[in-house]
């Protein structure tokens, strides 16, 4: 799966406002938060998701979309480790995010989730679980595709009336917000929970910090930490992290 978007000028290039001014109408240290210390800069603050202080870049704003229904499907599975390709092929300005990224999050019961970004080509790739039979796309409006491979072509139309493809209508879901407003009124479950919120972010963490170490890092289900390895990013300190910390700051929140 992947979300894909194609933004001559620069993904994240928003508007900056001139008339921002620290002590005047804006708090920059408290914005900072836990990020390091730094004079003001207006990218920074408008333009925030360019920079690994603030933002894990396309892997923590996109991919969670595509990530957190696949949960449903893989009842919040844990990840186990994650590898990543790409980089800043096109856009060579200040970023220190990728404009392309591919993620594979590989998961103990034996399979693997195939992450695709880039901000250069809208593209993309098809919603899909392949299967060792048959595949299975989703193709919108709550429907889905199953189409068999072919050496079990001959099994899957015999269960299925000679067709060698289906098409499954799905149910209408309430929207995420009645979902959420349901849940605090007690009248529903609440779909993305915590624990899918959990499965889904590590998952991604590992890959922003696989990119950015180009090499694949584990995920440690027992203490609840990225095992990033010694050589880490973050100047030779050991590479354990939360993954709730993506960029160069988590070490303040310690």
């Amino acid at each position: 799966t992947g979300y894909s978007r194609n933004n001559p000028n620069g993904e994240w290039n928003w508007t900056i406002d001139d008339d921002a001014k620290p002590g005047v109408n804006l708090d920059w240290d408290k914005w900072l938060g836990y990020a390091p210390k730094i004079p003001w800069d207006p990218d920074r603050y408008f333009r925030f998701r360019k920079y690994y202080d603030y933002s894990g870049g396309i892997a923590t704003d996109l991919f969670y979309h595509k990530l957190a229904p696949f949960m449903i499907v893989f009842e919040d599975e844990m990840p186990m480790r994650a590898s990543a390709g790409g980089g800043k092929f096109i856009f060579k300005d200040d970023r220190e995010v990728p404009d392309t990224s591919f993620n594979v999050i590989d998961y103990p019961s034996g399979h693997s989730i195939v992450l695709h970004s880039s901000m250069c080509n809208s593209m993309g790739v098809p919603d899909r679980i392949h299967g060792q039979k048959a595949n299975l796309d989703i193709i919108g409006d709550n429907k889905i595709r199953i189409r068999a491979e072919k050496p079990f072509m001959e099994e899957f139309k015999d269960k299925h009336d000679g067709q060698e493809e289906i098409i499954i209508q799905g149910e209408d879901r309430p929207d995420h917000r009645k979902n959420f407003l349901d849940a605090v009124r007690g009248l529903d479950w609440l779909h993305l929970d915590s624990k899918r919120g959990y499965a889904t972010q590590v998952g991604i963490s590992l890959g922003v910090y696989a990119l950015r170490q180009g090499k694949s890092v584990a995920w440690d289900e027992t203490k609840g930490v990225i095992d990033a390895g010694p050589d880490d990013f973050h100047g030779g300190v050991a590479g354990k992290f939360p993954p709730s910390f993506l960029g160069n700051s988590w070490k303040g929140a310690a």
